[in-house]
């Protein structure tokens, strides 16, 4: 039978259930290396060979269009995870709760 998660537990934007802390200190570390000019610099051009890329039909074997899809997903979570950290950072506001 399976344990339910720990009260100090939430899942991160990789999927994976990790401790509150880990996932706030991975979090800041990604926002602490990215979010210079070069980080954006680096940031901009792993979106155009990931996320702005595409796939015409019949270009890419299946193989090679899932290798791409992993690569746009591994970008997703490195771009949500500065997003999180700025937040933490206090560097962008969180939107207002509507049922408050």
């Amino acid at each position: 039978m399976a344990r339910p998660p720990r009260a100090d537990t939430v899942r991160g934007p990789d999927g994976l259930v990790r401790q509150s802390r880990t996932e706030h200190r991975l979090n800041g570390l990604v926002h602490g290396v990215l979010s210079s000019p070069q980080g954006a610099d680096l940031m901009a051009y792993l979106k155009s060979i990931t996320v702005l890329r595409t796939h015409p039909p019949g270009t890419v074997t299946t193989e090679e269009l899932l290798m791409h899809e992993g690569a746009r997903w591994l970008v997703g979570i490195i771009d949500e995870r500065i997003r999180l950290g700025a937040e933490q950072a206090g560097h962008i506001a969180q939107p207002e709760d509507s049922n408050g």
